[in-house]
């Protein structure tokens, strides 16, 4: 991984997510908002079973699925086959970060517990996400949500008086997922320092526990656990909804003295509440019954719009009962609502709620089953890369030229493209892979038996200390098929076994979506203008990219 400034934290950094349902999923839709890229393996036949809680968006896109799991790729493993493992060992040999939530047991049955694969990739985060953790009498309970939101005490402090509730959304797989999300970002931030990975466990009753804060360390230090009040607090008062004389119902919450009075003097004009029977919080709640009553009681008085009126000029908080089709339409989510392709199709999203000043997140495609399994493969696939020998001067040629005639068209003189010799070029290859200079290396890509790419790097040919890579070219047939970053991440690494800190790279100045690329990888551009002097004497600017290495 590579922090880019001006980039997004964790451009460059690789996520392969064994993944299903909400909490996982959620915690590497995180990390893909900021930038990585995450690969999500998902079994034959359906995949991520939450691509069929519901048809919202079409087959195999439910509602809950495109929340999850947009800007990743969608890979097809069967775990069971020699063939699937291997790759899955392939990508996790080259992660950074590798996420897990199947069951404990299954999680044992395949070697893939975090300690394991820390052990063998030193430099991996391995994060396992479980229902109730490891050991314990309840390690080997299957853990949805409604049943974590029972054991952790939700229902106990959820609903009315005799009517006990879940909450509404998932909170235990959110609370997981949520703390599965920071204690990556947190072991990645120790990595920085230390230069080692480490293991990241979150069980969703352990968060969920957390999140139950207030009642559960109430009960702890006082015996005493708080009722369910619905949509009243427990300990705070007033705390709630209460209907006006139009039959809305408006939510008050006062949290300080000053507020009460203000409530109580300037909005509902029952000032012999502020009498020193109901000061401070306690008093209220010792008297709670006749102050909820004469509260409501005062409320109901009012219009809904006198009421709202009220509160606006005291400055005191409130809000109403929205449904969720009237959040859809909040005002305040107005401009939030960004498209994203699902399939065939575009919906809309929200943004991740935190706003960074100096980039966007990622609000990519959300991936149908199986969508990059192709291309996936074929970069991280053992063997597709080797070292170049003198005898593939001519299709290394080949893939040099037509890269040229593909990606500089518009960009470089017609004449000049047009120009370009395979022949000569051959010769030029073979002269230079005769006889290797210190410390320069040139990689090909194979697939199908052919050449369909190669890079070449070495010391830097400029001023600037450390290692440049040199060239890097693609069939035009391959281009976002994976195999550009397969050459680009082999290049670094060759550089960073070499001894080098940092590394550079020329682009033309001009070719966008090769700058773009490069960015993506982790690449960042340092200012520095270069002209590139072609053979009619005309020249055109290059930049350079530079990047430091793991």
């Amino acid at each position: 991984m590579d922090i880019v400034p001006g980039g997004r934290p964790l451009d460059g950094l690789l996520v392969v997510a064994l993944e299903q349902a909400v909490a996982a999923p959620f915690a590497t839709r995180h990390l893909a908002d900021l930038g990585a890229r995450v690969i999500k393996i998902e079994r034959p036949g359906r995949g991520d079973f939450a691509r069929d809680y519901d048809s919202a968006a079409g087959d195999g896109f439910s509602s809950w699925f495109v929340w999850l799991n947009r800007s990743k790729e969608s890979v097809v493993l069967d775990l069971k086959t020699g063939p699937g493992r291997q790759a899955l060992d392939a990508l996790i040999a080259r992660a950074d970060v590798f996420v897990c939530n199947l069951a404990p047991a299954a999680i044992r049955r395949l070697a893939l517990e975090p300690g394991q694969l820390v052990a063998s990739h030193p430099r991996l985060v391995a994060c396992q996400l479980s229902g109730y953790g490891e050991d314990g009498p309840y390690a080997g309970r299957k853990a949805y949500d409604l049943l974590v939101q029972a054991e952790a005490g939700v229902l106990a402090v959820t609903g009315s008086q005799g009517a006990p509730a879940k909450a509404g959304i998932s909170v235990a797989d959110i609370a997981g997922g949520m703390y599965a999300y920071s204690g990556i970002l947190s072991a990645l931030l120790q990595r920085e320092r230390t230069g080692r990975g480490g293991t990241v466990k979150v069980s969703l009753f352990d968060a969920l526990a957390e999140w139950m804060s207030n009642p559960l360390q109430l009960a702890r230090l006082t015996g005493k656990a708080p009722e369910r009040t619905g949509a009243r607090h427990a300990t705070i008062l007033p705390y709630g909804g209460y209907l006006t004389a139009d039959g809305d119902e408006v939510m008050l919450a006062v949290q300080n003295e000053p507020e009460w009075a203000r409530l109580c003097g300037d909005v509902l004009g029952v000032p012999d509440m502020l009498d020193g029977r109901f000061a401070g919080n306690q008093r209220r709640m010792d008297h709670r019954e006749e102050v909820e009553r004469r509260l409501a009681a005062a409320v109901a008085r009012l219009s809904t719009g006198d009421l709202l009126d009220r509160l606006e000029r005291a400055g005191l908080p409130y809000a109403s009962a929205k449904s969720v089709q009237e959040v859809v339409d909040h005002p305040q989510l107005a401009s939030r609502w960004t498209p994203v392709t699902a399939g065939d199709r575009s919906i809309d999203v929200l943004p991740p709620p935190v706003r960074h000043g100096g980039f966007d997140p990622v609000l990519g495609p959300v991936p149908a089953h199986g969508r990059d399994t192709e291309a996936v493969l074929a970069e991280f696939a053992p063997g597709g890369l080797r070292a170049a020998r003198p005898d593939d001067a001519q299709p290394i040629a080949a893939v040099h030229v037509a890269t040229w005639q593909d990606a500089y068209a518009g960009l470089l003189p017609d004449d000049f493209l047009a120009g370009l010799d395979v022949g000569e070029w051959a010769e030029r290859w073979r002269g230079r892979l005769a006889a290797v200079a210190e410390g320069m290396f040139t990689l090909v890509f194979e697939a199908g038996g052919q050449i369909r790419g190669f890079v070449s790097g070495g010391p830097s040919r400029d001023e600037s200390p450390g290692g440049e890579v040199y060239a890097i070219y693609l069939d035009p047939g391959w281009q976002g098929r994976g195999a550009g970053r397969s050459l680009l991440a082999a290049a670094t690494r060759l550089l960073a076994d070499a001894g080098y800190a940092g590394a550079s790279l020329w682009v033309l100045a001009g070719n966008r979506s090769t700058r773009g690329f490069y960015e993506s990888q982790g690449w960042h551009c340092d200012g520095t203008e270069m002209p590139w002097t072609l053979p009619d004497g005309s020249s055109v600017p290059e930049v350079r990219y530079v990047r430091t290495l793991p």
